[in-house]
């Protein structure tokens, strides 16, 4: 049996290689006869720029720049020197997991140093940058990123709004007049973890609240339909907030798309087409992939959901594990021949808490992996 071992990251306790390596030893003590295929997977959040530079023969360069609370810290910049391709991963400089519990507050936490590394990216020439948002801490539209690269943002008083999410509310007047000029000379991509719209039923605010676990109503005053109505570029038949992958970042992709005019695509699938996955799949019997929760919201561009339709066109049947099946999850099973997960396990243990889960992810997802081979076998 030849087995593709291709999860994302488990957020907060393992990144996908370390993942894919133990998923790896509790198939072969199931199956010691087992071929594993390894390759680590993203959808723009963690892990994307160190797969990408891999794949593209690319380096990281290093550069002081905000955190999302506005602490310096060195953030790395991808360069791939041959096509003038800078990548910007945000998870690295603004990312949930870099903060700790106590201050992941999206009301406060601010896209700023976002746009100082898009600075230094101009300055190496850059032709294209390509910018991952998955796995961010914010949910201040990318007015922070906009600020960094010289829009103003103004209160009904004239003065400047301040950083963080929750000084959108206050947003009565943007002059561009100031935007780095280097932007239109500069093609800009945006890989979307997700393909929410920023506004709607599935929009930035109500999925950050379920990401975040932060009170409803700390999120309902970030007032991004203020953005919508200063936004220069909000004149096409369907309004950009309510296209694909505006609300990726707490509306950092409506930002990008609307302001600086970058193209949105699907980070899964441009990392899953970067790697050859259709490829890979070739001669495979069974894929297992996984991420840290798999819910109704997989299906909306997650990299396990976007592995999972490449391998049904070649029929191959894929097992996602995951640290908590959350609400819907049973939507995203396979009925006969349908689109979907043959099998969804969680890898946790019932009586194991949050923060046990977290602290013995490692141990839990090799018996996992060891119990949906030999339960695939029989």
């Amino acid at each position: 049996m030849k087995i593709l071992i291709a999860p994302d990251s488990f957020k907060g306790s393992m990144d996908a290689l370390n993942a894919a390596e133990i998923i790896k030893k509790g198939c072969l003590i199931a199956n010691p006869n087992a071929h594993c295929v390894i390759q680590p997977i993203a959808d723009g959040g963690e892990g994307t720029l160190e797969i990408l530079l891999q794949q593209l023969h690319g380096h990281a360069i290093y550069f002081n720049v905000n955190d999302a609370l506005s602490s310096s810290i060195k953030a790395p910049l991808g360069w791939v020197a041959e096509q003038q391709l800078a990548i910007i991963e945000i998870a690295s400089i603004v990312g949930l997991y870099s903060l700790n519990k106590t201050r992941r507050n999206p009301a406060l936490t601010s896209t700023f140093g976002v746009g100082q590394l898009i600075k230094h990216a101009l300055k190496l020439g850059a032709k294209t940058i390509l910018i991952t948002l998955g796995g961010s801490s914010t949910n201040d539209g990318g007015v922070g990123m906009l600020q960094a690269l010289g829009a103003v943002f103004l209160d009904q008083s004239g003065n400047d709004l301040p950083l963080g999410g929750i000084a959108i509310k206050q947003l009565h007047k943007i002059d561009l007049k100031r935007l780095d000029s280097r932007l239109a000379q500069c093609n800009i991509i945006a890989a979307c973890d997700v393909d929410n719209p920023l506004c709607g039923p599935r929009g930035a605010d109500k999925n950050l609240v379920k990401q975040l676990d932060q009170a409803l109503m700390q999120l309902e005053k970030v007032s991004q339909p203020i953005l919508e109505q200063h936004n220069p570029c909000n004149t096409l038949e369907k309004p950009i907030a309510k296209q694909a992958g505006t609300g990726a970042a707490g509306g950092l992709g409506f930002t990008l798309k609307g302001f600086l005019a970058a193209e949105l695509q699907s980070g899964a699938e441009l990392v899953l087409q970067t790697l050859n996955i259709s490829k890979n799949l070739n001669s495979i019997d069974l894929v297992i992939t996984g991420e840290g929760q798999i819910d109704w919201q997989t299906q909306f561009g997650k990299a396990p959901w976007q592995l999972m339709l490449a391998a049904h066109q070649k029929h191959i049947p894929v097992i996602g594990l995951c640290g908590r099946k959350g609400r819907g999850w049973q939507q995203l099973l396979s009925n006969g021949d349908s689109k979907g997960f043959r099998l969804i396990k969680s890898i946790t243990p019932n009586h194991q808490t949050i923060d046990q889960a977290m602290a013995n992810a490692e141990t839990n997802l090799f018996q996992a992996s060891y119990q949906v081979i030999k339960q695939w076998q029989n």
